[in-house]
């Protein structure tokens, strides 16, 4: 039973660290023909957010800044349907071009595939990139993962030498610390996986929704787990003194203890 419940929770903490998905977007694809394009926007934004696009257009040859070119901004999303498309013709008050893009755009999380379209009567240039959507707002990066990582393998070991704990504690406070340890830690846990994954997810995964529940769950636990935690040492300290109370009446300890705890059997 020992080394059952052992495994059991390196197993559970193994699945607690599986449970990353590393994210990634692909390279900006440009194609110049004779305008080469540069757009200003954060490769990830977060959910029902505003946000603000600004291309900026060069010719190729002599690198100047383009004034007379219709630029086209079209968004897609993750089915191919595009879901933003708006075309803007330079003004007097800017050297770019501005598309102001409305947070109901940015409803559900996924990746959305970006083409800035730029021409004039002479010459044109495309661009293409993506833009991740996720409650974060942030793109999960390495060292988003290895922090992560590094932190989930720290809570593992101290669950791990917790758990052992409750098994070869001999004093009751001992195990009762360990239990604490223990359950703390599996809420932290669950509590941190669920929130990564949630945040950073460009996807609806279920694996999310259930660490939600086990963090909930394990979280209203402790409110009874206090209730009774209380009443074992209260137990604990009426049987300490009842054992006392006998020993100091000349009888051994193995007795003291058999008749104390006769005297407080439950009775069903």
């Amino acid at each position: 039973m020992f080394n059952k419940k052992i495994l059991y929770s390196i197993i559970l903490m193994f699945c607690l660290i599986s449970t990353i998905s590393l994210v990634s977007s692909a390279p900006p694809q440009e194609t110049a023909t004779g305008l080469q394009l540069g757009v200003q926007v954060a490769d990830a934004i977060a959910l029902n957010k505003n946000i603000t696009v600004n291309v900026y257009a060069t010719d190729v040859d002599d690198g100047l800044e383009v004034t007379d070119a219709d630029c086209d901004l079209t968004i897609y999303n993750d089915q191919g349907e595009y879901i933003f498309n708006e075309n803007d013709v330079l003004s007097g008050l800017n050297d770019y071009y501005v598309f102001e893009i409305d947070e109901g755009n940015f409803t559900e999380i996924g990746t959305l595939s970006v083409i800035a379209y730029c021409n004039n009567s002479l010459k044109g240039g495309l661009k293409s990139f993506e833009i991740i959507v996720n409650n974060y707002g942030e793109k999960l990066d390495t060292g988003h993962a290895e922090i992560f990582n590094n932190s989930m393998w720290f809570l593992m070991v101290l669950f791990v030498l917790s758990l052992i704990g409750i098994f070869i504690f001999e004093n009751p406070a001992g195990k009762l610390a360990s239990y604490w340890v223990c359950h703390v830690l599996f809420v932290v846990g669950c509590f941190s996986v669920w929130q990564f994954n949630s945040g950073f997810a460009i996807a609806y995964v279920g694996l999310s929704g259930v660490f939600k529940v086990l963090f909930y769950v394990s979280a209203i636990a402790m409110f009874p787990m206090v209730i009774l935690s209380l009443a074992w040492i209260f137990y604990i300290h009426t049987m300490n003194d009842t054992i006392k109370g006998f020993m100091d009446r000349g009888m051994d300890e193995d007795e003291a203890v058999r008749r104390s705890s006769k005297r407080r059997q439950f009775k069903w």
